[in-house]
């Protein structure tokens, strides 16, 4: 027989083998260790292939998206899984034909999907999620969305148009000192001013529709959906500004919802700002009297305001006032503030107090104002109890790369820790937001602001972003890559006031990695 025959009937043979255990296979309903030929085939003749990345293999049912693709594990092409089941995860979102049992990552461009498109570890970087289409230069040549700076961005509510929206939110900045509105904006305050090169100020070029009643402020002034626009960048503070009359009010590291219709319209965002981004106290009083002094401009007791400022007094800052001891400040008496009136006490005043500027100033020096190249970081997610810190259990753990680093906040009562057997990297968080609500109706010959709320919100769920400097967290190995070394197992620990609290070792939540 020729050569060319016997292999050709020996071909016949091997495939009519292969068939026959195949259906056999099939008529017993055997389980995964019974099937080695019919998932041999299944691996030859169905896996998706691709031209990088690696086959990792799952048990199919174990209600987690393993590869970071947005979906659970599903029912297809394989008749069972490595842990003994059947293919197909009820409790997971899903998608037809692509199974995670044998999923291969398939490197292609990376697009803003919350997908890991380049099989790299990481979801949506290089700043793929930022649109010059939903997020707007307010001052046209002047912001860089590379650089490491401040990030604000102006969200419009209740206007008529965008235009009127731009006018505002123009008006609030005084980029160029040219404003015609009732006081000058926040670059025209000192401090700021000589650090323009810190910020770049953006908005979203549409007029959203205000959620709520706007009798309870904060849940007016705001809409859902607009935190979808101008992603993927750092240190973002977001100033949601409203046509319509109600009372203003700032989250302390977070958002401030502002009423445009006061007659000196800046000094309302001059004065939440300062809340969101620079977490100064308000220096009035109440007859709210809820006390709550906080660093660094309301002290109290006058021993705190000596340890906080006696090297000052008697010196002036910017605004000509002579650094002291002052009764009353978050909103009772018996708290002492350093300068006896600035923005932070009435309203159409702009003046900051030495105390001020030199904490918004430290402030603005960790910002480097131009390109540093991207920010690598990892958001754990907390949830638990806010009264108990060690009730708090990981449940998701991802890669984010931003426009420019995160910087890290000392200024919270708590640290997460993210531990190598090389280096540590940390992030502070707290457990409760405070909100503080104001009003700046006509008081006290027209100036006198008066609290409505101040306000500590328990969160049930925190996310925390950790700066990972040029390390990054790869989602597929589960580890982070070091500038010198990969694959890098790390654990976490939960810090109050210094004290570790929690340790969590990485095989407790490896499965919560994304």
């Amino acid at each position: 027989m020729k050569r060319g025959n016997v292999v050709f009937y020996s071909l016949i043979v091997l495939v009519v083998a292969i068939l026959f255990l195949f259906i056999y296979n099939i008529s017993y309903n055997q389980t995964y260790s019974g099937n080695a030929v019919k998932n041999f085939i299944n691996d030859v003749f169905f896996a998706p292939k691709g031209g990088g990345g690696t086959t990792t293999i799952y048990a199919c049912n174990d209600h987690i998206d393993n590869d970071g693709d947005g979906y659970c594990d599903v029912s297809g092409r394989r008749s069972s899984c490595s842990d003994g089941s059947t293919p197909g995860d009820p409790g997971c979102s899903s998608k037809s034909d692509y199974d995670e049992y044998n999923y291969v990552c398939q490197p292609s461009i990376e697009i803003c999907d919350g997908r890991d498109n380049d099989c790299d570890g990481l979801i949506d970087e290089n700043n793929v999620c930022f649109s010059q289409s939903t997020c707007v230069e307010l001052f046209k040549g002047t912001n860089d969305v590379n650089a490491d700076r401040i990030n604000v961005v102006f969200v419009g509510l209740a206007f008529q148009d965008v235009n009127s929206f731009v006018n505002k939110a123009t008006q609030a900045v005084d980029y160029y000192a040219n404003t015609t509105a009732g006081g000058p904006g926040l670059l025209e305050l000192s401090t700021y001013k000589t650090n323009k090169g810190k910020f770049n100020f953006w908005y979203v070029p549409k007029i959203f529709t205000p959620i709520g009643d706007p009798s309870v402020s904060c849940s007016y002034c705001q809409n859902s959906t607009s935190n979808n626009y101008c992603g993927g960048l750092a240190n973002k503070y977001v100033a949601n500004l409203c046509d319509s009359s109600f009372r203003s009010c700032a989250y302390f590291g977070g958002a401030s919802h502002n009423s445009v219709r006061y007659s000196d319209w800046p000094y309302t965002f001059d004065h939440e700002f300062e809340h969101q981004f620079a977490r100064l106290a308000d220096e009035y009083t109440d007859t709210a009297g809820t006390d709550k002094p906080r660093s660094p401009n309301c002290a109290g007791d006058l021993a705190t305001a000596q340890l906080w400022w006696a090297g000052l007094v008697g010196q002036a800052g910017a605004d000509g006032q002579l650094v002291g001891y002052y009764d009353g400040c978050s909103y009772v008496g018996g708290n002492y503030r350093s300068a006896y009136n600035t923005i932070m006490r009435s309203r159409g005043v702009y003046g900051f107090g030495l105390v001020n500027e030199n904490a918004i100033a430290s402030l603005l020096s960790g910002f480097a104002g131009s390109p540093v190249g991207e920010g690598y970081a990892m958001e754990v997610t907390l949830e638990g109890d806010p009264t108990n810190l060690n009730s708090y259990q990981i449940t998701e753990v991802k890669s984010v790369t931003l426009s420019s680093p995160v910087k890290q906040d000392k200024t919270k009562k708590n640290l997460l820790k993210i531990k190598t057997d090389k280096e540590t990297f940390e992030q502070g968080f707290d457990t409760y937001d405070l909100l503080i609500v104001e009003d700046f109706g006509n008081g006290v010959d027209n100036k006198e602001i008066k609290l409505v709320k101040s306000e500590e919100i328990p969160l049930n769920k925190v996310k925390v972003l950790v700066p990972l400097g040029k390390a990054k967290l790869n989602a597929q190995t589960k580890n982070l890559d070091l500038p010198s070394q990969a694959r890098v197992p790390f654990d976490i620990e939960l810090l109050s006031q210094g004290r570790v609290v929690k340790e969590i070792q990485q095989e407790d939540f490896q499965d919560k990695i994304k």
